[in-house]
């Protein structure tokens, strides 16, 4: 795993993370959480940006992915926005111990030669 932490531009706090994780040959997982109050501020669009951007052009991904609770409406709308497509339904995929269900969840992916197209 390869984590970053997401400061805060005027005071240096730390205010989320940001990880590729999940490395299996050329592909990778991308997570992050941000603070609740500094969401809806382009913050985490930036961060996912700048993470893409180290794993394709730096580590030399071909593809990176994210899996996201179908309640995730911002995640979802996020990965959307910066070009990832919705690839299925991971049924049951994970155990919520707060409920103690097993939680479907979405799965998105990125390939490197969209990055890098949109990013001409």
């Amino acid at each position: 795993m390869i984590r970053f932490a997401i400061a805060n531009k005027v005071t240096n706090e730390i205010i989320g993370t940001i990880f590729l994780s999940e490395f299996s040959g050329k592909r990778a997982e991308i997570g992050y959480e941000l603070s609740e109050e500094y969401w809806c501020r382009g913050i985490m669009s930036e961060a996912v940006e700048d993470v893409l951007s180290i794993g394709f052009n730096q580590l030399g991904l071909v593809r990176i992915q994210a899996i996201v609770t179908d309640e995730n409406i911002a995640s979802k709308k996020l990965l959307t926005k910066i070009y990832f497509k919705k690839e299925g339904c991971l049924r049951q995929y994970e155990y919520h111990g707060v409920t103690g269900e097993c939680k479907d969840m979405l799965i998105y992916g990125l390939l490197q030669t969209e990055f890098l197209k949109k990013n001409a």
